[in-house]
């Protein structure tokens, strides 16, 4: 039975308006990815309800799986005049609801996958009807730190700081219980076979998640002796080699109370015992998740039994052989090779007789690799994000769009460093009381600033010029460029090694030198016609080895040239002498 509610219901227990006139119902699921549907309505129905089938309306459809009918909300509906019916497409409640909600902000600390689950749907800007469910075991603890995503991505998203992620595990799509668990579907058992069940079969095989030979990355960076762990067919000229991350395992040291009794001795772990989880873990992976072998997709479609009612003498109508997400089942396609487990991690079903009509089966999951680091600078990542305050100190990573930042604060000492990584910018601040220090670099340019109250020093570098300003009485600023040295508000002084002031240029243009030499000195040269030109120039004690000049430009007792003053004189001795 197909049902339709209104974009407004919130009880689902009643049938509402039941959809018998429907055309087609065709669900498609896939793992950690979407579970959509597509329906086939006639615009002019006998019931008259297709003008209610529009976005936002709610319908329920049976699933064919051990879940209930699920519910789906419409978000594309495209009536046509050219058949006259009405093809809709609809998103399950849990994607469309998750996916219109947002978390703000919220830190996760040293918890399990189900209460870290708990803590994104307790966190979202909108109140919902989504409840965490129980069927999620795992015991792993893990940190991480959600900004500003849709609960929907921080679930299931594809970026590093989400559930699925950082945790691991598959949701299950169910309604409004939320359950992310290690692997959802099970072996039921269920053969398909060429030239029995099978009526198509396309393969893809691919390495791309191949791993031969595993590093192994503990707790605070934890590492074996012998640095990898290889599988059975690891191949030295052709090496499959990836960096894990396994954060749960690690040292533990014994720790005491205020008597010196130990207190946690059933959690210790010894550098030698950690060194055997590690590499058990690693052989897990090859033994248990099968990554060191290649994986191969099939486009299967196949007869389940329980549409053949009667085959040979047995009827398998009510054989619970039906194939769910997640199932594993056995594929035998001897024309390919193939005589192996699957895991179906894409299913298409027809809703409305369950028949199965396609589904894609792969020997691993594709969602195996997502503990997997993809590059080595995700090694520190969840002690980075982590929000923790431990010895006065706050240590914060965010992880936005356009930008990642650092910071660690010490609330006690009113002290904070951060760093801020943007699209082609980096961002360095560090700050104390009334101090503070502050750095940006681009790809042209490098600002630095140190600042204490109002006063502030900047250096400014680019390929042409640097340029040095203070900041306090004199607003002085220094430029290095092409042209020399520039200074604007400030004197200059040079001192020797021993701190003696040498030369000093003062702020009002004069100048002030210890000693001076001029090696130009001829009468072309700048002192040359610099003293040349002087109106005056008065001197104490004046040598001269040769004075060159005319009479007339000597000036001596206030207007006489030099022959007006020796006949003066010379007129003056012989007078006394009584000779005139």
């Amino acid at each position: 039975m197909i049902n339709l509610y209104e974009e407004n219901e919130s009880n689902f227990k009643h049938n509402a308006y039941v959809l018998n006139e429907v055309l087609k119902v065709e669900t498609e699921e896939e793992i950690n990815t979407g579970f959509n549907t597509n329906i086939l309505y006639p615009v002019n129905d006998n019931k008259d309800i297709s003008s209610m089938l529009v976005p936002g309306a709610i319908v329920k459809i049976p699933t064919w799986d051990k879940r209930e009918n699920q519910l789906f909300v419409i978000r594309r509906s495209k009536p046509s005049l050219d058949n006259m019916n009405i093809d809709i497409f609809a998103q399950h409640i849990l994607t469309t609801r998750l996916e219109n909600n947002v978390v703000l902000d919220t830190n996760i600390v040293g918890k399990i996958r189900r209460k870290a689950v708990a803590q994104v749907l307790n966190n979202t800007l909108n109140n919902h009807n989504f409840t965490t469910g129980n069927k999620d075991t795992n015991t792993t603890t893990n940190n991480l730190r959600i900004v500003r995503y849709s609960a929907l991505d921080a679930l299931i998203g594809d970026k590093d700081n989400t559930i699925v992620n950082r945790y691991g595990g598959e949701l299950e799509f169910n309604n409004f219980e939320v359950n992310i668990v290690d692997s959802i579907g099970e072996d039921k058992g269920i053969n398909v076979t060429y030239t029995k069940n099978i009526t198509g079969a396309i393969m893809t095989l691919e390495n791309t998640d191949l791993i031969t030979e595993i590093v192994p990355l503990g707790k605070d960076g934890l590492m074996l002796p012998e640095k990898s762990i290889k599988a059975s067919n690891f191949n030295s000229n052709n090496p499959f080699t990836r960096i894990v991350e396994f954060s749960n395992i690690g040292v533990v040291e014994a720790e005491t109370d205020s008597g010196g009794n130990i207190t946690n001795s059933d959690e210790i772990i010894t550098t030698e015992q950690a060194y055997k989880l590690l590499r058990q873990a690693c052989l897990d992976k090859f033994n248990k998740e099968h990554v060191n072998q290649v994986s191969f997709n099939l486009d299967l479609d196949f007869v389940e039994l329980s549409d053949c009612i009667t085959f040979g003498d047995n009827d398998y109508s009510n054989m619970d052989s039906r194939v769910a997400i997640g199932d594993i089942i056995n594929v035998n396609i001897k024309p390919f090779g193939i005589v192996e487990k699957g895991r179906v991690y894409k299913i298409k079903r027809d809703a409305i007789t369950g028949k199965l009509l396609g589904c894609e089966v792969g020997y691993k999951i594709r969602s195996l690799t997502d503990t997997i680091n993809s590059t080595n600078n995700k090694i520190e990542e969840t002690k980075e994000e982590l929000n923790k305050e431990n010895n006065n100190l706050k240590v914060t990573m965010e992880k936005r769009d356009s930008e990642i930042e650092l910071s660690v604060k010490n609330e006690k000492e009113d002290r904070e460093a951060s760093i801020k990584v943007l699209d082609g910018k980096i961002e360095e601040k560090v700050s104390e009381e009334d101090f503070g220090s502050y750095r940006e670099q681009t790809a042209k340019v490098i600002r630095e600033k140190v600042s204490e109250g109002d006063f502030s020093t900047l250096v400014e570098k680019n390929a042409q010029s640097v340029l040095i300003a203070i900041k306090n009485e004199t607003e002085m600023n220094v430029i290095f460029d092409s042209d020399g040295q520039t200074i604007k508000n400030g004197a200059l002084v040079v001192k020797d090694s021993k701190g003696k002031t040498v030369m000093r240029f003062n702020k009002d243009g004069t100048v002030g030198v210890q000693d001076i030499e001029v090696i130009n000195r001829d009468k072309y040269s700048a002192l040359y016609r610099t003293l040349s030109n002087m109106e005056e120039l008065w001197l104490q004690d004046v040598g001269i080895v040769k004075l060159v000049m005319k009479s007339s430009g000597f000036n001596i007792n206030n207007g006489y040239n030099l022959d007006e003053y020796i006949d003066k004189r010379c007129y003056k001795m012989l007078e006394d002498q009584g000779l005139i």
